[in-house]
C-alpha cells in the first residue's frame, strides 16, 4: 500500500508515512457515516471518559468485554506513547503480558486488565520540583528508567536529577528546531547522539558522577 501511495503521490521514501494521514482518514470515515445515515453498533468512546467502564460492563459476554478493553487500551497507549515514552512503554509491556496470560488464567488476566486500566487513567501525583508535563516530566522519567535499567542507584539529591531533566529538555528543544525534523532520520539520529554525549559528559549538572557515587 505504501509503495502504491508513493507512486501515486510521488512522495519520497523518507517523507511518506501512512500514520501522517490517519486522523484525516478517520474524519473522512466519520463524515461518510453521518452522510449515509449509518449508525455505529458500538460507538467508540475514549478510555478516559467517565462512562467508559459503564459501557464495557453493559456487555454480558465476559470475553467480549475483555477483547474490547484490550483493543481500547492498546489504541490509547499507541496514541500517547510519544508524549511520555518511558511511562507508556511500561503500560504496553504490561498489556502484552496480560494478553499472553489470558490463555492460562482468563479470570486473573481480566482482573489485571482492570488494574492496568485504573493505572493508565489515574491522575499521576508527581513529587519534587514542578516540571512541564509535556516536555521536562517525560525526560525526567526517561532518565530514572535509564538508571534503573543500568542498575545504577538514583542520585541521593533528587533535585540534581530534576535539573538534569530541565537541561536535557532545553538541549533537545534546540536540536529539534530543524525544519521537517520529524521526517529527517539523520537529524533525529544526530539529536540522540548529542543528547547522549551531553549526559555522558556530565552536562546534566554532575548527575553521572552522583549516580556512580
Amino acid at each position: 500500500m505504501q509503495y502504491l501511495a508513493r507512486q501515486r503521490y510521488l512522495d519520497g521514501r523518507d517523507e511518506f508515512s501512512p500514520r501522517r494521514y490517519g486522523e484525516k482518514v478517520r474524519r473522512l470515515i466519520a463524515d461518510h457515516l453521518r452522510v449515509t445515515g449509518v449508525e455505529l453498533r458500538v460507538p467508540p468512546i475514549e478510555l478516559s471518559a467517565p462512562e467508559f467502564m459503564e459501557r464495557v460492563d453493559a456487555n454480558p459476554d465476559a470475553r467480549a468485554r475483555t477483547r474490547y478493553m484490550v483493543s481500547r487500551l492498546r489504541t490509547h497507549i499507541t496514541a500517547r506513547i510519544g508524549t511520555d515514552r518511558a511511562r507508556y512503554e511500561l503500560f504496553s509491556a504490561r498489556l502484552e503480558e496480560i494478553v499472553q496470560q489470558m490463555r492460562q488464567d482468563f479470570e486473573q488476566a481480566a482482573t489485571d486488565l482492570a488494574r492496568l486500566y485504573g493505572d493508565i487513567t489515574a491522575d499521576v501525583e508527581e513529587t519534587g520540583p514542578s516540571l512541564d508535563p509535556l516536555t521536562e516530566r517525560p525526560v525526567y522519567r526517561a532518565l530514572v528508567r535509564a538508571l534503573e535499567q543500568e542498575g545504577a542507584p538514583l542520585p541521593s539529591a533528587e533535585v540534581d536529577l530534576y535539573e538534569a531533566a530541565c537541561l536535557l529538555t532545553s538541549d533537545i528543544a534546540v536540536l529539534v528546531r530543524t525544519p521537517h525534523f520529524v521526517t529527517q532520520a539523520d537529524a533525529q539520529s544526530e539529536a540522540r547522539k548529542v543528547s547522549a554525549r551531553n549526559w555522558s559528559a556530565g552536562r546534566a549538572s554532575g548527575i553521572s558522577a552522583a549516580a556512580t557515587g
